[in-house]
């Protein structure tokens, strides 16, 4: 009896959870859980804040290819993860981000919509135009285009379409203020022979046509509250009344990408005919005590070098170490403002060091190689010997941040107050009341970016004028150094809910085993072809020995011994092929019954522990009773 009873008790608790699961599919459809190790499906608070906090209506339109990435798994796994993401943008905004998917098949009329709005058409070896990116629109008919959402870049998938949305909710211009002591606007000749003067860099040009550029004096006393970030370059000999001044803006939530230089070929001296006052003349910066207030320290008179990175003006044969060519290996692939980057270029770079006892966080947006050391800067100061460098280097096995970005509360460079002014003709300058209000320490996570390089700014290094006969067609580029520093201005000018948005996990996970069957068999698999080939080799020697040793003196005829040694290399070679053909589908064989396993595994393992606790449940109960 008590047995009839406890296998009715099972089969009741199957009906009433198929039950509950049918009734509760409608109330409960909103609800969702995140079960993957890295919560890839779940927005972060920063995201999450810029959703709910939309003003106006956001439009998105997803160009989606469906039907054709059911045939590339890469594709179709990565698109379908874009669109659940939308949709929890979608869910999370209450209805102000609307969700619009569309399917461009080829030649059709959503094909030409894509490609008219900016939709990057991919290639695919069946000639077919394999499409996946989003065009998202305001109420004010403001456009926003990711032509391209590229599988490669997965981390920076949250990051791209939150800042798009930040985008098309905020169309005002930031403000950048910059504080220079380079002439970034242009200057007079250097040499005064010369009848024309120094252009304008085209960074600066670059960055008039995103954001409001507004040169500030390296004299000022306050900033005004309008200045979204402040880009300092070179900061050489700035009174304590401006140092005051950028640690009060930061402080008060101000955001700031500053380069300093050990070493700034651009700051040249005011009169480079004289060579002696040439020689003596400090071309570094070091942004007085900010920095160390900030928690970063530029190590004072040396160099990053590093061989692995080691690149150099096209004149040199010599890799030359102080020149950095960075890229993946280099870059914080977490990091929105440089993983997105192939390439920088950066001559003569400085060393970032962490500074003990400060609460900020600092994260490393551009690093050496382990194949590296610090150069004393003396070494690239005058008339560089990239042989001596080579030479002599040796690898100090530890990475050199030469970029990074400071996070987190910090408090201010100057705890006695605001520094005093020099008396102007004996009387004390006028202060104004506002500069009495001191912050002392940050009330929010401040926001600042250091490159230890002012000279990436430089065009040279970064483009170069594209000629047509005698046409000039303008800049080209042939690093991504300005697109790097226009990416984290355009970071920094965002909110801090958007600058908080970090890189995320990829939602790839290899199967470890499944690779390590596959690798080995293909190891046994290029050693049996690399026998065949030998094999091969040895039968054409043998031939042509025995062509040449004929008696006859006739290479047209085939011997017996010929006829002979070609069908026994034939019959090797079938048997080879025979195993090499086995070989394969054992390998295959081998990874197709382990996948099948690992999907039994997750499809049934869950049910059945979970019938296993529950009838073992019941049979405790029974043994009880």
């Amino acid at each position: 009896m008590k047995s009839q009873l406890t296998y009715t008790g099972l089969l009741i608790g199957f009906v009433l959870f198929f039950a509950i699961n049918v009734a509760g599919s409608k109330p409960l459809r909103g609800v969702r859980l995140d079960l993957t190790e890295n919560q890839l499906f779940t927005l972060t608070e920063g995201t999450k804040k810029i959703a709910r906090n939309l003003e106006e209506p956001v439009n998105l339109k997803l160009y989606y290819a469906s039907k054709l990435a059911n045939d590339f798994p890469t594709l179709k796994s990565y698109g379908d993860r874009v669109v659940e993401l939308l949709t929890e943008y979608m869910n999370m905004s209450g209805g102000k981000i609307r969700l619009e998917i569309v399917e461009p098949e080829s030649f059709s009329e959503a094909e030409e919509e894509a490609i008219q709005d900016g939709i990057a058409p991919i290639p695919l070896p069946s000639q077919d135009k394999f499409y996946l990116g989003l065009v998202g629109s305001s109420s004010t008919d403001d456009k926003e285009t990711i032509p391209f959402f590229d599988p490669l870049k997965e981390q920076l998938l949250e990051y791209e379409i939150s800042r798009l949305i930040y985008r098309l909710a905020n169309t005002d211009r930031a403000v950048v203020g910059v504080l220079t002591t380079l002439p970034l606007q242009g200057g007079p000749p250097v040499n005064p022979m010369q009848g024309q003067g120094q252009p304008e860099w085209e960074i600066v040009r670059q960055m008039r046509g995103l954001f409001d550029v507004r040169f500030l004096s390296t004299s000022l006393t306050k900033i005004e509250d309008d200045v979204d970030v402040l880009m300092i370059v070179h900061p050489k000999d700035f009174s304590e009344q401006t140092l005051f001044a950028i640690d009060q803006h930061v402080l008060n939530g101000g955001h700031a990408m500053v380069l300093v230089d050990p070493f700034a070929e651009a700051d040249q001296p005011p009169n480079p005919q004289d060579q002696m006052a040439a020689f003596a003349y400090d071309r570094s910066s070091n942004f007085g005590g900010l920095l160390a207030a900030w928690g970063l320290n530029l190590v004072d008179a040396k160099i990053a070098a590093d061989r692995k990175s080691a690149t150099g003006p096209p004149i040199l044969k010599t890799p030359f170490v102080a020149w950095l060519n960075t890229g993946e290996d280099n870059h914080n692939a977490d990091e929105p403002t440089i993983s997105a980057f192939d390439q920088l270029l950066l001559p003569y770079a400085g060393i970032l060091q962490r500074v003990e006892g400060v609460d900020t966080q600092v994260f490393p947006l551009i690093e050496t190689t382990t194949d590296s050391m610090q150069v004393d800067k003396m070494k690239v100061q005058f008339r560089p010997d990239p042989e001596a460098l080579l030479r002599d280097f040796v690898p100090e096995e530890a990475r050199l941040t030469v970029a990074a970005r400071i996070a987190g509360k910090a408090k201010t460079a100057f705890p006695g107050g605001r520094p005093s002014a020099a008396p102007v003709d004996g009387q004390a300058p006028p202060v104004e009341e506002s500069v009495f209000d001191v912050i002392t320490e940050s009330k929010d996570s401040i926001n600042v970016i250091v490159i230890a390089d002012a000279d990436l700014l430089q065009d040279r290094f970064w483009t170069q004028s594209q000629m047509f006969g005698q046409i000039n067609l303008g800049p080209r580029k042939f690093t991504d150094n300005g697109d790097f520093v226009i990416n984290c201005l355009d970071n920094l000018s965002g909110s801090e809910d958007l600058i908080s948005i970090r890189g995320r996990e990829k939602s790839k996970r290899p199967f470890k085993i499944v690779d390590e069957i596959r690798t080995t068999a293909e190891q046994t698999y290029l050693r049996e072809a690399q026998d065949l080939e030998s094999k091969l080799a040895e039968t054409e020697r043998e031939i042509s020995d025995l062509q040449r040793n004929r008696a006859d003196g006739s290479s047209l005829i085939l011997t017996p011994e010929q006829e002979k040694s070609i069908q026994k290399f034939r019959d090797e070679q079938i048997e080879t092929r025979r195993k090499l053909r086995a070989l394969r589908h054992t390998m295959n064989k081998d990874i197709e019954s382990l996948g099948t396993r690992l999907k039994l595994a997750h499809i049934l393992g869950v049910p059945i522990i979970a019938v296993l606790c529950l009838a073992g449940f019941c049979s405790m109960r029974r043994k009880r009773l």
